[in-house]
């Protein structure tokens, strides 16, 4: 039976009216060294077999904006500009992107059942009432009841600041309290290598693969790793 499930946060790349992520290194600075440990081996455990939940981008207040900014601008090319370019790319990119990751943790993500919901639906995981916004990576509905348990990690694709205040794009794993979990728990997997952070290049196909495909062999790396630590 299955004993966590786990949120994945998946956001558009920083684009309009976006947020970068807390920097891992100011997370959790309260627990102990053993502490942090003990919660990496917790979310590893129960994420094996559990349920990863990944939340897809709507970027419901950056469209809301622009609409309410062409409801009250008199600005005919302004408008227009609105109406013919900016909210179209937003919702393109925003539609793409989600597609992207539906079908790269859909198909390489094999450590837990893997279910979607939109970021608007967040106030119901953490009111604690059953969602019902779930689905699976066609689009098809599934009901809230296969939430075993509130606990949850929580995986954000976009920007994360490091020690050189510069930034890199990948998925980044928090807790049940949307607080980024802190090392030695596998927190982060980039997108891509150095090159393409510099390019900035969009998320494609084979990207989200290859780097879902490498969190998830870190995650296995360092679950067989506690395992033995345990036994040992």
């Amino acid at each position: 039976m299955k004993n966590i499930f786990a949120i994945i946060l998946v956001s558009l790349p920083i684009f309009l009216f976006a947020q970068t992520p807390t920097d891992p290194l100011n997370a959790k600075k309260e627990l102990t060294r053993i502490q942090r440990k003990m919660l990496a081996r917790q979310y590893v455990e129960t994420l094996k077999d559990g349920i990863l939940i990944v939340r897809l981008k709507t970027q419901d207040k950056a469209i809301k904006k622009l609409e309410s900014i062409l409801s009250r601008s008199e600005n005919e090319a302004q408008k227009k500009r609105i109406r013919d370019r900016d909210l179209p790319k937003i919702k393109a990119n925003r539609d793409e992107l989600n597609q992207t990751l539906r079908t790269a943790f859909d198909k390489k993500f094999k450590l837990a059942s893997v279910y979607f919901m939109p970021d608007t639906c967040t106030a119901s995981f953490l009111s604690g009432r059953i969602p019902t916004c779930l689905t699976d990576a066609t689009g098809k509905s599934v009901s809230g009841k296969v939430i075993q348990q509130p606990n949850f990690v929580v995986i954000d694709y976009g920007q994360l600041s490091n020690d050189s205040n510069s930034t890199i794009t990948g998925i980044i794993a928090s807790d049940n309290k949307f607080d980024m979990l802190p090392a030695p728990f596998p927190y982060f997997q980039k997108n891509g290598g150095f090159f393409v952070q510099l390019s900035n290049k969009r998320l494609t196909a084979s990207m989200a693969s290859k780097m879902v495909a490498k969190w998830q062999k870190r995650l296995i790396t360092y679950h067989n790793t506690a395992q033995k630590g345990n036994s040992g």
